[in-house]
């Protein structure tokens, strides 16, 4: 009964100023580990959305590119298709012999 006691009273003990003193390092050490692996993360995360954002640039730029290279492809075939379409009606208008 006496040893139950002990423990009992254990609880209400007042606590030494070491115990505090070291709880506040462990505590202290313990941010400071948390903000290091913030730290570390926050790296990670900036470094691969830099490179994230590079590659999508680059697809871009080439995006860019091919729609440029298509523009001007559609330009040129409207520049033939003209020209053979009024090649085209003035053979028809001198086969058929109507305007001239």
């Amino acid at each position: 009964v006496d040893a139950s006691k002990r423990q009992y009273l254990k609880i209400f003990k007042k606590k030494k100023k070491n115990d505090a003193v070291q709880k506040r390092r462990h505590s202290f050490l313990t941010v400071e580990k948390l903000q290091a692996q913030v730290n570390d993360l926050i790296e990670t995360v900036s470094d691969k959305s830099m490179k994230l954002l590079a590659q999508r640039h680059a697809e871009l730029q080439q995006c860019e590119y091919l729609g440029d290279e298509i523009l001007q492809s559609s330009k040129q075939f409207q520049r033939i298709s003209r020209k053979s379409a009024r090649k085209y009606k003035w053979k028809k208008c001198l086969l058929c012999g109507c305007c001239c």
